[in-house]
């Protein structure tokens, strides 16, 4: 997994697979694509393996470089289609 440091006020936040709220503890999951469930007003991330595994090798390669920061941006609303 992808552990993300020096965050402000949290600690071990990791970036990995999952598909749902169940998934994490408060990590943040990577997915190709979503799928919003209307009557329990919940998404699903989908294809999580596939989006994970060239992130993680692309942020390894990096990081044999040097350090490797990742910025986070709050979305301004998300869309359910």
């Amino acid at each position: 997994m992808i552990q993300l440091m020096d965050v402000l006020n949290f600690s071990y936040i990791y970036i990995h697979m999952g598909n749902n709220f169940s998934d994490t503890a408060g990590c943040l999951l990577v997915g190709k694509t979503k799928k919003y469930f209307k009557k329990m007003h919940e998404f699903e991330i989908r294809q999580s393996r596939k989006a994970y595994i060239p992130l993680y090798k692309r942020l390894a390669a990096m990081m044999e470089k040097g350090d490797v920061f990742v910025k986070i941006h709050e979305l301004s609303s998300c869309r359910t289609n």
